[in-house]
């Protein structure tokens, strides 16, 4: 049985389910259980610092965000503990890469991840991985997972050259969508899976349907920030396609515009 956190019931997702052609999902903390890994690797080197613990009231500022610039989570991370004459943005971001490629083996698939994956593709869903993960720790956290790569057919990271601006921005979903040949007025049958807010936010704005992820980890003050979200779920494996949305196969519609 499907548990269902919430629903809005003001979305169009909440009519009697929503045609869905498309599925876009993010991965760490969506479909890679990442968060706990991520947290320990962004504290390691403020540890070093003096800083005892990285809040997971911070850790739930960041989530979802990319790593460079004045909105990036290096800078928003040294700016609050005022580590930014003691610490880099560009140390800190490569303390935190050295200390994940080292946990990239041990990380699993979120519960249910790889069976919805797998029902999606066999029912003729077309899918993409919009991630803010660089390119290059992409690819090394994902060797562990070829399945997962096998199903998807868009990957858009957060160092593509044709992103712009990165979540809460629907730069992202927008670029995937194109590539999954989908055009602007049809963006209401992308579906997207978000663990981060800001993700959910950018879903919302691309004209996107969204399932929100909450990691309860992050606590209730990130779960709250999930209202613009169509769902809310406790566990990707909550999802049920048969009962929450219509599905129709991406060759369906291509079929069906010529």
């Amino acid at each position: 049985m499907t548990r269902i956190i919430r629903s809005n019931k003001n979305s169009k997702a909440a009519a009697a389910g929503p045609i869905v052609t498309h599925v876009i999902c993010d991965l760490d903390g969506t479909l890679l259980e990442s968060e706990g890994a991520s947290h320990a690797a962004l504290e390691a080197p403020l540890r070093v610092l003096g800083v005892e613990s990285l809040s997971w009231d911070l850790h739930a500022d960041v989530v979802g965000r990319r790593p460079h610039g004045p909105e990036g989570w290096a800078s928003i991370i040294l700016r609050r503990l005022g580590l930014e004459g003691r610490l880099s943005e560009a140390a800190y971001i490569n303390a935190y890469h050295v200390g994940m490629a080292k946990r990239y083996a041990s990380l699993p698939l979120i519960a249910g991840a790889l069976p919805l994956l797998e029902r999606l593709h066999t029912k003729g869903v077309r899918l993409a991985i919009a991630t803010s993960s660089h390119r290059g720790s992409f690819e090394k956290k994902m060797q562990y997972h070829r399945r997962v790569l096998d199903l998807v057919d868009v990957i858009v990271c957060g160092d593509d050259a044709e992103l712009e601006r990165g979540k809460p921005a629907p730069d992202i979903f927008m670029l995937a969508a194109a590539r999954l040949g989908v055009r602007t007025e049809a963006h209401g049958s992308c579906l997207v899976f978000e663990d981060s807010p800001f993700g959910v936010q950018g879903a919302k704005a691309a004209g996107m349907l969204a399932v929100a992820l909450p990691d309860p980890r992050l606590g209730a003050k990130n779960a709250s920030r999930f209202e613009a979200a169509d769902w809310t779920l406790s566990a990707l494996s909550d999802f049920d396609e048969d009962s929450m949305v219509r599905l129709r196969a991406s060759t369906e519609i291509a079929a069906s515009s010529q």
